[in-house]
């Protein structure tokens, strides 16, 4: 076999190993319930978990319905299938339909977003 044969054949196995993504699995729900009809303000209290794949570090960042974008926190998985959990509030003092995501970016760029996790706050 060539040299050059035989580096594009290891360049072509090795590639996906190298850019697999660190999350393995990403899971966010409303951790205080998703609906409130009652006296305001109102806290919604949002989770997230985070299964590595392999070790890494990773950023992760809460994601807003009106735009807002939470600070940017990193995280350290020392082995594959760690999890982490991450945790966010938003208090509102008006009737509001919105939704928070996770946005998690590992060290290769590979990003992974969570599902939207909606509520609603209806005020009296």
């Amino acid at each position: 076999m060539s040299r050059s044969l035989f580096a594009a054949t290891v360049l072509l196995f090795a590639s996906p190993l190298i850019a697999a993504p660190l999350v393995k699995r990403l899971v966010a729900n409303g951790s205080n319930g998703t609906y409130w009809d009652g006296r305001c303000p109102h806290q919604f209290d949002f989770s997230a978990e985070i299964t590595s794949r392999h070790p890494g570090e990773v950023t992760v960042q809460w994601l807003r319905s009106d735009g807002a974008t939470g600070p940017s926190q990193k995280l350290h998985f020392n082995r594959g299938n760690e999890t982490r959990r991450v945790f966010d509030h938003w208090r509102l003092g008006s009737r509001y339909r919105g939704w928070e995501q996770l946005r998690v970016t590992d060290g290769a760029g590979n990003r992974s977003m969570s599902r939207r996790v909606t509520f609603t706050n209806r005020c009296r």
